[in-house]
């Protein structure tokens, strides 16, 4: 882990998270919230580190030419008709506000349950987000931007 001079460890802090707070062998080292980029450690003389980080991973919404894209922390989020042979895709649309809950693992991917606008329905639906990274497998169809709700396809 050493940065730098051997007295100092470094960690770097992503641009897209919060809340992040480092933890040097249990007792906090420091706290970055809201700054991005490397902040150093001062390291104990001792043979023996253990550091611990804690960050959050926001949901935000992207928009991209007018449609938008869900993003958890650094990830990029699709729905994947492999979790729904029967979706839509080109008949989702997000709401304003889009909150993920943790959804059974296929045991090769995280998954994130949320609700969205499908099929000009009055009541948001559950439905599957996955990793873009993880999805389109198996020649699968996916889309990871959608339009916002109260507009037309």
């Amino acid at each position: 882990m050493p940065y730098g001079n051997s007295s100092n460890g470094s960690v770097r802090v992503p641009g897209w998270t919060t809340k992040f707070m480092a933890l040097l062998n249990g007792r906090p080292a420091f706290e970055a919230n809201g700054a991005s980029g490397y902040r150093d450690i001062e390291l104990a003389e001792s043979t023996e580190y253990e550091v611990e980080i804690q960050f959050d991973m926001p949901i935000v919404l992207d928009e991209i030419a007018g449609s938008y894209t869900v993003r958890r922390g650094p990830e990029v989020l699709a729905i994947d008709v492999r979790d729904g042979t029967e979706i839509d895709l080109d008949a989702v649309k997000l709401p304003k506000q889009v909150v993920l809950e943790p959804a059974d693992s296929d045991g090769a991917r995280r998954r994130y349950r949320a609700k969205v606008l499908y099929k000009d329905m009055q009541e948001p639906q559950s439905l599957i987000f996955t990793p873009y990274a993880d999805a389109g497998n198996e020649e699968a169809r996916f889309r990871t931007a959608f339009p916002p709700a109260g507009t037309e396809n």
